[in-house]
């Protein structure tokens, strides 16, 4: 038995009969691998996810799509605009049109079989949306098998019983049922601090507001770690510099209290209070406001809303910063020879 993560050599699985548990994004690359170099692999699961093709309709890239600021005025974050607040107010009917309509272009595009079509339209659950076209052009391969089951016992050596009754011959079984995000690292009293009731209490993903000599940085996972990562440490460096107005205490309280009811009604599955997911901009927006930097970073309104929203948008916020921080105070007025500022 693997985790995933530990599927990493391709001897463990050649000339095998795998077993791959789950349905998520690693448990597709798991098959998909599987069915090209194993004897014979069997994808079991209990729950079918959406995903994503890597090109639309075969021509225009899927990141492409999806990592715009206009795509994600079709999910409701946490703070909505003016546009958003329309769009998720009056304009619902119209959004779940929109949905069930991607959702059918979707599976016919992937060719879904039947027993790995979602039972809900998008957006419900869209905190697992991956990549995962190669796995459905591997599903015409003889030697990959999907099975809506549980593995219920193991019965022998190779031998595994599903919750249907079936029994299947399994050399490796690679569970691919994702992880458990922890701060074990910590003592228990600084712990508690940072995470409580199963959830993680940290202001704009980053910091405990009960200690704030404390930061964390990539606990967010998001479609753009990388991105929002780098963001999150120019805020940290400018929290830990002094250089960030932050609220009380209790403000960062309640508003940590807010997100996690959001995300409890929005990514149930990620409700622990770590997750940005697809709202890259959104995220990004609110660390640039709390910097006090601008959260507009093209020429014009088309091209910030539709065009992709790639890193390169990013690139001069260190000599951004040290330009603020340099900045004279509004109203301030210039030294004189008078004598030192009061």
């Amino acid at each position: 038995m693997l985790h995933s993560s530990q599927a990493v050599d391709p001897s463990h699985l050649e000339t095998k009969d795998v077993i791959v548990v789950g349905a998520g994004k690693s448990a597709l690359d798991c098959a998909t691998w599987a069915a090209r170099h194993a004897r014979s692999c069997t994808l079991v699961f209990r729950t079918a996810h959406w995903m994503m093709p890597r090109y639309f309709f075969g021509l225009v890239r899927g990141d492409r799509v999806i990592m715009t600021r206009f795509s994600e005025l079709f999910l409701r974050y946490h703070r909505r605009g003016r546009i958003e607040a329309l769009l998720h107010g009056p304009g619902r009917p119209f959004l779940r049109l929109f949905w069930r309509g991607l959702s059918r272009i979707l599976r016919l595009m992937l060719g879904m079989p039947p027993a790995l079509v979602p039972e809900q339209a998008l957006p419900v659950g869209f905190e697992n949306v991956g990549v995962g076209g190669e796995f459905y052009k591997a599903l015409r391969l003889a030697t990959l098998v999907p099975k809506r089951a549980q593995i219920a016992a193991f019965t022998g050596p190779r031998t595994v019983q599903l919750s249907t009754g079936e029994r299947l011959d399994a050399d490796v079984v690679v569970c691919a049922t994702g992880w458990r995000q922890g701060v074990e690292f910590l003592d228990a009293d600084l712990r508690a601090l940072v995470r409580t009731d199963g959830c993680f209490r940290l202001y704009r993903h980053i910091l405990p507001p009960l200690e704030q000599r404390l930061g964390f940085v990539g606990y967010a996972s998001s479609t753009a770690c990388q991105l929002t990562s780098e963001v999150a440490a120019h805020w940290l460096s400018q929290c830990f510099r002094g250089e960030l107005s932050l609220p009380s205490t209790a403000e960062m309280e309640r508003e940590i209290s807010r997100v996690l009811e959001w995300a409890s009604e929005v990514v149930p599955k990620c409700r622990e209070g770590y997750f940005v997911g697809p709202f890259v901009a959104h995220y990004v927006d609110d660390l640039m406001r709390d910097m006090g930097l601008p959260r507009a970073r093209t020429g014009s309104v088309l091209t910030e809303y539709l065009a992709p929203f790639w890193p390169r948008r990013y690139q001069g916020l260190k000599e951004e910063r040290r330009r603020a921080q340099s900045a004279p105070p509004i109203g301030a007025q210039p030294a004189t020879s008078l004598g030192p500022l009061a």
